[in-house]
C-alpha cells in the first residue's frame, strides 16, 4: 500500500499528467491509504471545484486509522529529534502513520526524503 503526501496529491488536482497516470492506475488497483491529516490539508487549501472530488476520493479509500497517532507522532518526532531538523507534527504523523501501517510513502517534501529512509519511499 503506498500513502500519497499532500504534496503528491496537489500535483493529480492539477492534472499534472507525470503524476495523474500514475495515481490513476494506483487507485484502480486499490493501492492507496488514506491518512486525515492529509486530506484534511488537501481541504484546507482547496479551491472550491475541487472540494467534491477530495471528499469523493476520502469516503472511498481505505484509512489509516491508528489511535493517539498525535502523541505517537510526538514521541517519534522526539526520539528522532526532527523538530531540530525542521519537520512538522504533521508530516511526523505522516511518516509514522507509513511506518505503522507498512506503507510506502510518496513525496516531493525534501525534508521527509532527507530524513526517511529509501526503502520506506515509493519511488
Amino acid at each position: 500500500m503506498i500513502i500519497l503526501d499532500t504534496s503528491i496529491w496537489i500535483e493529480y488536482f492539477k492534472r499534472n499528467e507525470n503524476y495523474k497516470i500514475i495515481i490513476d492506475n494506483l487507485l484502480r488497483e486499490k493501492k492507496v491509504l488514506a491518512l486525515d491529516f492529509i486530506f484534511g490539508e488537501l481541504l484546507q487549501g482547496a479551491r472550491e471545484q475541487e472540494k467534491s472530488k477530495i471528499i469523493g476520493i476520502w469516503e472511498i479509500l481505505p484509512k489509516v486509522n491508528i489511535n493517539g497517532i498525535g502523541f505517537f507522532a510526538g514521541k517519534y518526532s522526539m526520539d528522532n529529534k526532527l523538530w531540530d531538523k525542521g519537520v512538522g507534527l504533521i508530516d511526523c504523523a505522516i511518516i509514522y502513520a507509513a511506518i505503522e501501517s507498512k506503507a510506502l510513502l510518496w513525496t516531493l517534501d525534501k525534508k521527509i526524503v532527507s530524513f526517511l529512509d529509501e526503502s520506506l519511499l515509493y519511488k
